[in-house]
């Protein structure tokens, strides 16, 4: 593991000179819809600094794909360790927002999800926030055996007010650990906890509302989980499909009921239909629904007026998208 002593660095490299210990951001086009691996770094005794400082997107960099910022498709923190990160008066006099670990999104202007990863991560020591993701799209969120203790900080904050949006965020073997949402209505979709006895989660209320995340526990997390886990690895053939997929929709006189019906075959391997009602920044604006029967139909409420867009979307290769 490679050991990095903040208070020992050179001048230049310590605040007021740098906000951060270590910063990643994508700098290449080969970088572009890439991973981002960091993993074995230890960084302890930072002073007015984050220790970790992550950005997904770089809107000052070129970019291979015309009109998209330079974007990290994932980021995977694996086998790291944060201590003692602090402020100090001067720090506190200036009112310096500090983070162990602070991953940023690009709000709206970031032109597809991404998937962040974080295992077996210790955060400890020092009053600054311990880990914030925030302001990004984000397709999953996994946080597995992250461990935090000895902070003032809250824990986690996943954060989702001014743009971007959450799909999932599972918890996994993390025994303890304190998860905050803070977001926009339907802006994160669902937290799953699984096998992680004193978690907590928390839609955290704020002058925007809730996120209104659903939150899976138990028996019916590892339900999850599996499904997840069938539609992502499944490598059975579909069967032939004799009629394209067509979504079709239907406003109701009341202006905030949607009636959806899905018809054709769909294959063999399509087990379930999720329906959902989303914003330009896919944030839900209503709970989603998971249809298992042949009718795939739900009536879904929009939450609010505003132009409608239908769009299907799936993982199966039977569905052919």
């Amino acid at each position: 593991m490679e050991s990095i002593d903040a208070a020992a660095l050179p001048a230049e490299q310590r605040y007021p000179q740098q906000d951060f210990v270590r910063r990643w951001r994508p700098w290449e086009t080969s970088d572009h819809k890439g991973t981002l691996q960091i993993q074995n770094i230890r960084i302890d005794n930072a002073t007015n600094q984050r220790a970790m400082e992550i950005a997904l997107t770089s809107p000052d960099r070129p970019t291979p794909t015309p009109g998209e910022l330079l974007t990290f498709a994932k980021v995977i923190i694996r086998n790291c360790e944060t201590a003692d990160v602090h402020r100090d008066e001067v720090g506190r006099q200036q009112n310096l927002h500090i983070d162990h670990i602070r991953i940023s999104g690009g709000g709206s202007e970031q032109p597809f999800a991404s998937e962040v990863l974080i295992e077996d991560l210790s955060i400890h020591g020092g009053d600054a926030l311990p880990l914030l993701i925030q302001e990004g799209k984000y397709s999953r969120i996994t946080l597995r055996r992250v461990k935090i203790e000895n902070t003032v900080g809250s824990g986690v904050q996943i954060a989702s007010i001014v743009g971007g949006a959450v799909g999932d965020v599972i918890i996994e073997d993390s025994p303890g650990l304190k998860v905050a949402l803070i977001g926009r209505a339907g802006s994160i979709k669902q937290v799953i906890v699984k096998n992680s006895p004193g978690a907590v989660v928390s839609d955290t209320s704020t002058a925007i509302g809730k996120s209104g995340a659903v939150i899976v526990e138990g028996k019916e997390a590892e339900s999850e989980l599996a499904k997840e886990s069938v539609v992502k690895l499944s490598t059975t053939r579909p069967a032939q499909i004799s009629a394209a997929p067509k979504l079709e929709t239907v406003l109701d006189r009341d202006g905030k009921t949607i009636h959806a019906l899905l018809t054709g075959d769909m294959g063999d391997d399509v087990s379930y239909v999720r329906f959902e009602v989303v914003d330009g920044f896919d944030g839900l604006l209503g709970r989603p629904l998971g249809v298992t029967d042949k009718h795939r139909k739900a009536d879904l409420s929009r939450g609010k007026p505003g132009p409608i867009t239908r769009q299907l979307r799936g993982t199966s290769p039977g569905l052919g998208m």
